[in-house]
């Protein structure tokens, strides 16, 4: 059985390539899709997984509308 504190490769090679081709892709919307996908892995209804990536990246795009808005 896996312990769930074990360290995840695919997520930390994915956060690993983060700083050099996204840089500016926020960890946490990083490590939410991912955790979104892999729960959803052997799903076969693929629109729930869609529709949570959705909401996330909906999410991300209004903070950083409203980040802009204040800068402005």
């Amino acid at each position: 059985m896996t312990d769930n504190r074990e360290a995840d490769i695919a997520l930390e090679t994915l956060i690993d390539l983060r700083s050099t081709a996204a840089p500016d892709l926020s960890e946490d919307l990083l490590r939410a899709c991912y955790f979104v996908q892999k729960n959803n892995q052997f799903n076969s209804d693929r629109s729930i997984p869609m529709a949570e990536m959705e909401k996330l990246i909906d999410a991300e795009v209004q903070r950083f509308s409203v980040g802009t808005e204040d800068e402005e």
